[in-house]
């Protein structure tokens, strides 16, 4: 299975040659020793040296509110399928299984609702032209949550799919499919 390669975004504003800058992922004050015009990015590696930054790109620039979400939450990256391994997730059996159990803990819908869009995204190629088992699960998840009309959920979520990338910065079907009935539907 092929997976999209994930583009690197600026977090915050250009750093020139020389300056400082406080980096919203590590906390720790920079400094451009470049020749060239930087921004903080997200932590990887890179022919085993940390890279922190890259070179600036305006049109790879991460919005003030998605910037003061990420600064909000610890920074933790984790592979898709070692998080899914850690809940024993491996089909869609085993998540739709996962749900209805956490469902009957009456655990928030936040928390299923991160573990649904971890499993989306590792199933993301699978799940661009092959969504509809997702609906029964959206359906279990209305009926025990949100109790909204659903008319058009298949719909929704066919449409979400098609829109958004693997690599998107906020990748959450649950939340936006929520906000798209609430503005859509009357309570049951």
């Amino acid at each position: 299975m092929a997976y999209s390669t994930r583009k690197i975004k600026c977090f915050g504003e250009c750093i020139k040659p020389g300056d400082k800058y406080l980096h919203p992922v590590t906390l720790q004050i920079n400094k451009n020793i470049t020749q060239e015009n930087l921004c903080a990015s997200e932590i990887r590696i890179k022919d085993s040296k940390i890279i922190t930054n890259k070179i600036y790109d305006k049109s790879d620039k991460v919005s003030s509110l998605e910037l003061q979400k990420f600064m909000a939450l610890p920074y933790l990256n984790l592979n898709l399928d070692t998080m899914l391994s850690i809940y024993k997730i491996e089909t869609i059996d085993n998540l739709i299984s996962w749900v209805d159990n956490n469902m009957k803990d009456n655990k928030p819908f936040r928390y299923v609702n991160r573990i649904i869009n971890i499993w989306n995204k590792a199933n993301y190629n699978s799940l661009v032209d092959n969504n509809k088992i997702l609906v029964i699960l959206y359906e279990k998840i209305n009926k025990h949550y949100w109790n909204l009309v659903t008319d058009d959920m298949e719909k929704y979520i066919q449409k979400w799919f098609k829109s958004k990338k693997y690599d998107d910065f906020i990748f959450d079907l649950g939340l936006d499919l929520v906000n798209y009935l609430n503005k859509n539907s009357k309570l049951q």
